[in-house]
């Protein structure tokens, strides 16, 4: 996440932190920002968990306690881009790692070429498989389709047709 200058936190003075407030605290490498939530405040010592790594608790104690900011507009924006960012790293990565099974599905493909002639080709099957889930889909949100009654037809039948 490392920038080539830190971003412009806003810092709020004298502002006392309370059990169950959410802030945001500057990782260690003064660029990241990590949200979490104050567990307690006492004696200069804050207590924070993290949401998301809640193996990372931590406690914050003396000069540190400036990595701690409070959730404001600005530091808001500043996690959101910075998480924004962390998530498109993380995207390109999970596509490197798809694509080397597709270079060695290919390689698999080449080698593979003295399949029976009579072997019905893949793409025939992967067909009859889709054709056969279609008709399942949505059945629940269906609802009955009203048709308007045919000609002549009677909602109810006449009074004294059984007896005739």
């Amino acid at each position: 996440m490392s920038d080539t200058s830190t971003p412009p936190f806003d810092y709020t003075k004298d502002h006392e932190l309370k059990p169950k407030e959410k802030v945001f605290v500057i990782d260690p490498n003064g660029y990241d920002l990590w949200a979490g939530v104050v567990q307690s405040n006492e004696n200069g010592k804050v207590a924070i968990h993290y949401p998301e790594y809640p193996d990372e608790d931590e406690v914050i104690e003396g000069d540190a306690q400036k990595r701690i900011l409070y959730n404001n507009r600005t530091n808001s924006r500043i996690y959101n881009n910075q998480e924004m960012k962390r998530e498109e790293k993380d995207q390109p990565d999970s596509e490197e790692e798809e694509e080397p099974s597709e270079s060695s599905e290919s390689e698999e493909s080449t080698e593979g070429e003295y399949k029976p002639v009579n072997a019905p080709p893949a793409d025939k099957d992967s067909k009859k498989n889709k054709k056969k889930g279609k008709g399942k889909k949505n059945k629940k949100g269906k609802k009955d389709v009203v048709r308007p009654r045919p000609e002549g037809a009677r909602s109810n039948p006449r009074r004294g047709a059984a007896n005739q």
